[in-house]
């Protein structure tokens, strides 16, 4: 049985791009914060009040 050809080399961002906390909360600020969300139809917030809870990026807002 014959190997597959080697896969084409790839560039990928160094590591502590994917494990710093403060250039996760940058990320979070820059891409997350800066607009709405959808959280569910307006048919689910029947009373004045009724709140849904979501989690993204590990913040639960």
């Amino acid at each position: 049985m014959e190997s597959p050809p080697p896969a084409p080399s790839s560039h990928t961002l160094p590591s502590r791009y994917y494990l710093d906390p403060d250039i996760l909360e940058r990320e979070k600020t820059a891409i997350l914060y800066r607009h709405w969300h959808y959280a569910g139809h307006i048919n689910q917030f029947t009373n004045s009040g009724d709140i849904s809870a979501h989690q993204y990026s590990r913040v639960l807002r």
